[in-house]
């Protein structure tokens, strides 16, 4: 009996200990001096969601600069300032570009429009290069049908690589030269195929251009030995899933 009588003293103890760390909570949850609480259908709208923006890097000029996007148009900011410029006003982009690529002297932008997506990093398009002091779009190929597959400027220098129908090309001041001609569906050149875009690259491009502008080099794939192999997609950019998935032939080596 006195052990049990112990027992019961030491239970009592530890449940007074307990209750002397464990602090009251309030019989609801803290509203932090606001008027109302929120909702589930608001907490589910996305109201309260975290506001991002893309920015880049700006080459050439002061260190500590970047680029971004807003209704007033393209924008330059400054990291440590805090101060903002309009490179490119609203008025003067192009409608429905999908991405940009500024010449390292700041003066043409290049902008993928009319795109069509192929793979997670790929895609094909115009593009349009933007004469920022004039103002002026002009085709980067007088011909293109939301076929080119990649453009970029040199580092140096005023030369565009593009790759089109798997071939790469060079665009100098307008004179186009064609780099390669036997590119097709199993030989890509500058671009890579779908197993390097996904796996290894994590990119859809496989062309670099030296520091002076002056040579670029690049990457061929020949597939005409690997074999083929059909992957489903059960997701091909609907928000509601087909019935049945788009079957996708890809060379794919195992």
């Amino acid at each position: 009996m006195a052990r049990f009588l112990r027992a019961i003293a030491v239970a009592a103890a530890l449940a007074t200990s307990v209750s002397a760390i464990d602090p009251p909570r309030p019989p609801t949850q803290p509203v932090g001096g606001g008027e109302r609480l929120i909702t589930y259908q608001e907490s589910r709208s996305g109201a309260f969601a975290a506001s991002s923006r893309a920015v880049s890097w700006v080459d050439g000029t002061d260190d500590g600069r970047y680029i971004f996007a807003n209704t007033a148009g393209l924008v330059f900011e400054d990291i440590v300032s805090g101060e903002s410029e309009t490179f490119v006003p609203a008025s003067a982009l192009p409608a429905d570009y999908r991405d940009y690529r500024i010449r390292p002297d700041l003066k043409k932008v290049l902008f993928a429009t009319n795109d069509t997506k192929q793979y997670r990093h790929s895609f094909f398009a115009d593009y349009q290069i933007l004469d920022v002091e004039s103002g002026e779009l002009t085709p980067l190929v007088a011909d293109q049908a939301g076929d080119i597959q990649h453009a970029e400027f040199a580092p140096a220098g005023d030369a565009i690589a593009f790759v089109r129908g798997n071939n790469l090309y060079l665009n100098k001041g307008g004179d186009v030269t064609q780099v390669t001609n036997d590119g097709g569906p199993d030989l890509f050149h500058g671009v890579p195929d779908w197993v390097y875009e996904e796996e290894i690259f994590g990119d859809k491009k496989a062309l670099w251009f030296s520091p002076d502008g002056e040579y670029v080099a690049y990457l061929s794939f020949d597939e005409t030995g690997v074999e083929t192999f059909t992957i489903p997609y059960y997701m091909d950019g609907q928000k509601t899933a087909p019935v049945y998935p788009r079957e996708l032939d890809l060379r794919y080596p195992k």
